[in-house]
């Protein structure tokens, strides 16, 4: 369950994170939105749990019956529950209210737990009426309140690296960096290794691990660990959800820190050639360096969310034209553009976790499985413990998931495997491919994505694409001046000038008086690079007439250089001053404009004096 809701949380995360909110959002509203749905989805929740349990009661049944039923059921309810939340979220205005308070929306910690509360709320609804169905048929002493406790330490790793990167950021922002340079990225990176280090600490305190007691079967099982070559610092119980779990596994990168994991309730159903072979297991993840993997794996997916947005920017600077109908028949509104970005981001989400992921799980899973010929010499003893695995967790050994074969793919293989051990080595090479390729993907998507972030590449690309897009509606509206002024533009920022003079004289011609195309012809007279295409007479009237036309910093800016090259500094310092008085955005341009002029007119006076 846990891999599984680790898609669900990253799909309400999305679905938090993508909406973008607009001026609705009537407290009211959401209150009986919220009461509505809540209350709604905790009766159909509880009488769903209650039909199952009153079925079962009136017949004789064993725990692998229902457990499996229950896993069924909240992941159907974790379904549920997403789709309320998508209500919630576009419908009830949450994320707007929380935005209105300046705490909340100024800290990405804050922000992401209130709005997310809701969809926790949910999973707790579900797991409370769950306990009824459990409770039934297991012979535990958990209360409502341990379970529920449970079902939280279980899942909570999910959450944290969540929690670590947004108060990180908090704590960024309380430290007033601006931006992510060097030493916040230091930072980050240094922070990042401590949180991969302590990680098993982590898990542990969270988890309630506690260390399994000394005597002849700790002993046995640490000679079982130094035979597979496995380093440990300890073997812990693992009594989270008792009676559901009945699981082994191993947490740390570093062997000091390391830990094996085991749960009471497969020590008690295995014997010791079985629990020898578990232990081989595991210890094949770590001869294999599988958490390496599984770790880039994991730092790989805000990069492959990184690349999925570059991608998702390229097509709409790209093919805007395509989606521009469409927004206008539906409305230009928030709520269908949030969607659309949701469903891409989505698509792109559960494209890695359940493709890349899944292929290299469940490789690494079966590498594993072959590691007990290494240590044990046969396959048999962990045959034996997958079948009880199966028969006492009511797992049907034909079932995959996305992330793990089946009991009965894993025992089909061993089996061939021990008739023709050359099989082991034609899996090796497999995952060996299997690595090398995820490497290559990682490397690859970092250097495309380092050279799109680089801000030539990024504003070529840009440019390149929203001029191919005009074009496309020109074709249809060729008289259209709008169209004509923004492919202008967009050729002179690639500095086609010749090509954009002549769109801007054609707008004149058509219109005299379009400040547009006035100001930035002019702009293309005084500066241009290609000097056979400079003016400066020509450029100071045309820069004249916008300024008379309309008062603003650009304008003034080209009229002021207008002044300059024609050689009257005094009236390119007042025109730049009067630019400087407006108070402009990026003011420090203007500023810089301004002691180009005063340096060259003091250069001029002593030129001047000397003559």
């Amino acid at each position: 369950m846990p891999y599984t809701n680790l898609i669900f949380f990253t799909l309400s995360l999305l679905i938090y994170l993508t909406y973008i909110p607009n001026e609705g959002g009537d407290f009211y509203s959401f209150i009986f939105s919220f009461l509505t749905l809540t209350g709604g989805y905790y009766l159909f929740t509880w009488l769903t749990y209650h039909h199952f349990k009153r079925k079962y009661e009136k017949k004789p049944f064993v725990v692998s019956e229902i457990i499996p039923l229950i896993d069924f059921l909240e992941k159907r309810f974790i379904f549920l529950a997403l789709f309320l939340y998508l209500f919630l979220i576009y419908d009830s205005g949450l994320k707007n209210m929380i935005w209105k308070s300046p705490v909340l929306k100024e800290s990405p910690f804050l922000d992401i737990v209130v709005g997310l509360s809701p969809f926790f709320l949910f999973l707790i609804i579900s797991w409370s009426n769950s306990f009824n169905l459990f409770k039934s048929a297991s012979d535990t002493k958990l209360d409502r309140k341990t379970y529920l406790l449970s079902q939280l330490k279980l899942n909570s790793p999910i959450v944290i690296p969540v929690i670590f990167f947004s108060l990180l950021e908090d704590i960024f922002k309380f430290l007033s960096f601006k931006g992510f340079g060097p030493s916040q990225m230091t930072c980050f990176i240094s922070l990042l290794i401590l949180l991969v280090i302590f990680y098993p600490l982590i898990i542990r305190f969270i988890w309630g691990l506690y260390p399994l007691p000394e005597g002849p079967l700790k002993k046995k099982l640490m000679e079982y660990c130094h035979k597979s070559g496995l380093k440990v610092s300890n073997i812990s119980i693992c009594s989270t959800l008792r009676g559901r779990l009945l699981t082994a596994g191993i947490v740390g990168i570093i062997s000091k820190l390391r830990f094996l994991f085991i749960s009471p309730e497969l020590l008690t159903i295995l014997n010791e050639e079985e629990i020898e072979s578990v232990i081989a297991h595991e210890a094949g993840h770590i001869k294999n360096k599988h958490l390496y993997y599984y770790l880039l794996l994991f730092f790989g997916l805000p990069l492959f969310f990184s690349f999925s947005y570059e991608l998702f920017s390229v097509g709409v600077y790209g093919f805007g034209d395509f989606f521009a109908p469409l927004i206008l028949e539906w409305g230009f509104y928030s709520n269908i553009i949030s969607l659309i970005v949701l469903f891409l981001f989505s698509a792109f989400i559960l494209l890695y976790l359940r493709v890349f992921f899944g292929i290299l799980s469940r490789n690494f899973e079966r590498q594993a499985d072959l590691f007990v010929f290494e240590v044990v010499g046969h396959p048999f003893s962990l045959i034996s413990s997958l079948e009880k695995i199966s028969r006492f967790g009511g797992y049907s050994k034909d079932t995959p998931n996305w992330h793990h074969y089946s009991i009965g793919q894993r025992i089909k293989f061993l089996l061939e495997c021990e008739k023709d051990r050359d099989k082991i080595e034609i899996h090796q090479k497999k995952v060996r491919r299997i690595k090398k390729s995820l490497l290559s993907f990682l490397v690859i998507t970092l250097l495309i994505l380092g050279v799109l972030k680089l801000p030539s590449i990024r504003k070529s690309i840009k440019l390149n694409f929203m001029e191919k897009q005009v074009q496309r509606l020109m074709a249809k509206n060729p008289e259209n001046v709008d169209l004509q002024l923004l492919l202008a533009d967009i050729l002179l920022e690639k500095k086609n000038y010749y090509q954009a003079a002549t769109i801007y004289q054609k707008v004149i011609q058509i219109n005299p008086n379009n400040v547009t195309a006035l100001n930035n012809l002019a702009w293309i007279y005084a500066t241009a690079d290609d000097r056979r295409l400079r003016n400066k007479k020509r450029a100071l009237t045309l820069a004249k007439k916008a300024a008379n036309l309309r008062k603003e910093p650009f304008i003034l800016d080209t009229l002021a250089e207008a002044y300059f090259v024609n050689g009257e500094k005094e009236k390119a310092l007042e025109a730049i001053e009067a630019a400087i008085a407006l108070q402009p955005e990026n003011i420090e341009y203007y500023l810089k404009q301004k002691q180009k002029f005063i340096s060259t007119k003091g250069l001029l006076s002593k030129n001047e004096s000397k003559m």
